[in-house]
């Protein structure tokens, strides 16, 4: 978790260091040529989960240590949050608020304080950007609906898919053969559940379930705050899962996978 932090806060400081553009022309800092920033890992919702696992982990780390000064990361982290723009996050931290309210008993004042501050915190950095120009948030809300129509061509693609799966590398394939609405070359459906239905067909689907109902069961079994937290920590993984391919990337799968076993082991 300290790593987490680290690389979280060092993140920030250079999304931030892209937004005042002082990364143009730089041999070490990733060039950006659109509104959404992404500090060195070239993709703004990577960035995005990066931010909040460090968010979660200075949490942890006052709820554990009592440390007080970890907090002043989260305005950082939230700002560099804004930056990315990115929408799985504002869902992220939607259902985060309800798992909140679902753990009420179990959660101190100071951490429920801190998470239902995250989203007032996060829409006044919106608001204080968009009146001096130097975001467009709100465009995001109306625009960019890609996934759509990717997990419409997946229905699309479905009736052809064997019952145990067509493999690796197969997406591609299929996507061009029967794909109507995505005409862009696609590697993932941007979903887990339907990547898992694509490669182990059936088997995949099973997977998919006994995980989803093992998180369930750990979830409503879980009484100490910083196992909360730590989940929380698990859970915006598997929230960017449902909208792209993070666990495709080893450095949120080694993540993801720790958080598993430390769960599976525990409960």
């Amino acid at each position: 978790m300290v790593a987490l932090i680290i690389s979280g806060v060092l993140s920030s400081v250079i999304s931030i260091y892209q937004w005042l553009d002082f990364a143009k022309g730089s041999l070490w800092l990733y060039e950006v040529r659109s509104t959404r920033f992404s500090a060195n890992l070239a993709q703004p919702n990577h960035l995005a989960t990066l931010l909040l696992l460090s968010l979660f982990s200075c949490l942890y780390f006052f709820n554990k240590l009592k440390i007080v000064y970890i907090l002043i990361f989260i305005p950082l982290l939230l700002f560099s949050l804004v930056l990315t723009q990115s929408r799985a996050a504002w869902l992220a931290l939607i259902i985060i608020v309800i798992l909140n309210i679902l753990k009420w008993k179990e959660i101190t004042s100071s951490v429920k304080i801190i998470i239902f501050s995250l989203i007032p915190l996060y829409m006044g950095i919106v608001n204080l950007l968009s009146r001096s120009n130097q975001s467009n948030v709100a465009d995001r809300v109306h625009s960019g609906f890609e996934r759509l129509a990717i997990w419409k061509d997946f229905f699309c693609v479905f009736p052809h898919l064997n019952f145990w799966g067509n493999g690796w590398k197969n997406v591609e394939y299929y996507q061009f053969q029967y794909g109507n609405n995505f005409f862009v070359y696609l590697s993932s459906y941007h979903n887990l559940l339907l990547d898992l239905l694509v490669i182990f067909g059936i088997i995949g689907g099973v997977f998919f379930i006994y995980i989803f109902i093992n998180l369930l069961r750990i979830f409503f079994r879980i009484k100490s705050e910083r196992d909360f937290i730590v989940f929380l920590m698990l859970f915006v993984l598997i929230n960017h899962s449902l909208l792209e391919f993070p666990l495709f990337y080893n450095y949120f799968l080694f993540v993801f996978c720790i958080l598993c076993f430390v769960f599976l082991f525990k409960f």
